[in-house]
């Protein structure tokens, strides 16, 4: 268990999200008929609104058996049955609801309200706050408001919505003084505590020591040690963070190490960082058995890891639970990590469809929500056709985010995307649209010792600027790749035919894209059998045979080729 930040106190919002925690169901009517019996009354009791009668000492005694089962509900110990607290609190809301009928004094509907916005249990929320509700409708400034308020802020922090309790909170805090107002702050420190914005507690500690106007010492002493111990955390998480990520040991011994400092210091401004990288260390330590490939437009990357996906997918969902205000940037990380395990593991497309929207609920995230939908529309992509240049071409306007890595598909850079739309246009055969794309082919990219983009640019009719590179590098290609070039690059006036440029598309594709390549080849020697390039298709298609284990096939093709073309340079 993790240690509260206020030692041994306990807090009526902590008992809150404690019940919350352990997900007690169930609910009573508002205004229900007040003869209707409750589980207590079947035990063979009865509330406290049924023994009494509906003015006078019977309505004294009511609200005083009211309280006493409020009180013991609150002062159940931890080895007493959870569930006793739900009977109790559901015979006190009972009891305070009658008191509400219209034959009692207005001020004793008053504190019936009160009282049953009092009975904060998770079995009654929706109840509690439709009779908080209906207080402020018929006493918008009535004795009891600040009571009432300060209760419509615990449900608020119960049920989540953090800035309303805040805000009931600061209004009661606003009118009050001394003590109470030290009690009030201090209620709202711990409903942040509670909630897990602990980034926000430790801004409201700093606000409140700026200014004590209005506070009692011992109030103020206290918050001053709060705020030590926010300090005394920080420093420890600080660290434990350095000497994990400094030190040499062992995966799982590091996670355990850095996890017991975490039990102490999970109030900490490092503490959402040391957490992720506990998961990180405990799913890194071996056996790596579970396993996953990713395929992405001829690159491949393979993850292992030590927990199955469905413990992964577990363990993110409780760290974003437990760090709402958690750097929204760290939180977009794990959703995007949680999206890949439901995309590429889990194989769940309505989850993770659901990653998605909710990752277009974080700033700054929209474009990296758009890459993250682009690239698994890309999985199973052919390359050439217009879907596939569509998306290829808005997955290059996104260019500003690369290099990307969300930790399944290839890491990514500018110059994949290049290529995959060079590929996959000249596969199209958009020639204009390849024209624009070919000056951004980076020269290291080759096919043996011909730069891929001259390649395509003489694919492309653009001999010019191809003459003009080839004249600076045909001293660097091997004698058969020199034949290759100067086969399809001359003469230059002549335009590149559609068949001749089916093997230099087939010869583009075929580091990356091999089986493409060879339906290419085999469709342009099917189509022009007898045309004079066709020495290259079929040396080139041997190759490719070869090259992927398939040995009699490329045999085959080489006996073809040189029955065909005797005096062909591949032959030598």
């Amino acid at each position: 268990m993790r240690s509260t930040l206020r030692g041994a106190r306990v807090t009526v919002v902590g008992a809150i999200m404690l019940a919350a925690s352990l997900g007690v169901g169930g609910g009573a009517v508002l205004f229900a008929d007040p003869s209707a019996e409750s589980s207590a009354e079947r035990d063979g009791g009865q509330t406290a609104a049924h023994k009494s009668k509906s003015t006078g000492k019977g309505a004294k005694k009511a609200v005083r058996e009211i309280k006493s089962d409020l009180s013991q509900a609150t002062d159940i110990p931890p080895e007493r049955p959870y569930l006793l607290a739900a009977d109790l609190f559901r015979r006190a809301f009972n009891g305070a609801i009658t008191l509400t009928q219209p034959s009692y004094p207005v001020a004793r509907r008053e504190e019936g309200y009160a009282l049953a916005s009092r009975c904060l249990h998770p079995s009654l929320f929706s109840e509690v706050g439709m009779a908080i509700d209906t207080y402020f409708k018929l006493f918008p400034n009535g004795k009891h408001r600040n009571e009432v308020m300060v209760n419509k802020a615990l449900l608020d922090y119960a049920e989540g919505r953090l800035e309303d309790g805040r805000a009931a909170i600061a209004a009661v805090a606003a009118s009050s003084r001394g003590k109470e107002r030290g009690h009030l702050l201090a209620l709202q420190l711990d409903g942040l505590l509670s909630s897990g914005h602990f980034r926000l507690a430790g801004s409201l500690l700093d606000e409140i020591l700026a200014d004590k106007s209005g506070i009692d010492r011992k109030s103020v002493a206290r918050f001053r040690n709060d705020r030590d111990r926010f300090e005394h955390g920080a420093i420890l998480a600080e660290k434990a963070l350095k000497d994990i990520t400094t030190s040499q040991r062992d995966p799982e011994y590091a996670a355990a190490a850095l996890r017991s400092i975490l039990d102490d210091v999970w109030f900490a401004p490092k503490a959402p960082d040391a957490s992720l990288l506990v998961l990180a260390l405990e799913d890194s330590a071996k056996p790596l058995i579970h396993g996953c490939e990713v395929h992405l437009l001829g690159k491949q990357r393979a993850n292992f890891h030590r927990m199955p996906a469905f413990r992964r997918v577990e363990n993110l969902e409780t760290f974003l639970k437990q760090f709402p205000d958690a750097d929204p940037e760290m939180r977009g990380r794990v959703l995007i990590q949680i999206h890949g395990i439901h995309t590429y593991e889990m194989m769940d497309a309505e989850a993770a469809t659901y990653d998605l929207e909710r990752l277009a609920g974080l700033a700054s995230f929209s474009d990296r929500v758009s890459l993250e939908a682009l690239l698994g529309s890309l999985q199973e992509a052919r390359l050439g056709t217009p879907e596939t240049n569509d998306r290829l071409l808005k997955l290059d306007t996104l260019s500003r985010l690369f290099p990307w890595d969300d930790g399944y598909n290839p890491i990514i850079a500018s110059d994949d995307v290049t290529l995959w739309r060079a590929w996959s246009e000249l596969a199209a055969g958009n020639i204009d649209t390849l024209t624009d794309i070919i000056t951004r082919i980076p020269m290291s990219e080759k096919i043996h010792s011909i730069p891929l983009k001259l390649i395509m640019q003489i694919a492309g009719n653009n001999k010019d600027d191809a003459w003009v590179l080839y004249g600076e590098i045909e001293k660097m290609l091997s004698a058969h790749d020199n034949m290759f070039v100067r086969d399809f690059l001359f003469p230059l006036y002549k335009p590149v035919s559609e068949h001749d440029r089916g093997i230099l598309t087939a010869a583009a594709l075929s580091a990356k894209f091999p089986k493409e390549a060879v339906d290419i080849l085999l469709k342009v020697l099917t189509a022009m059998p007898s045309e004079k390039t066709n020495h290259h298709a079929l040396a080139l298609l041997a190759e490719l045979y070869q090259s992927h284990h398939d040995y009699v096939e490329g045999q085959a093709v080489w006996s073809r080729l040189g029955a065909l073309y005797p005096n062909s340079r591949w032959l030598h």
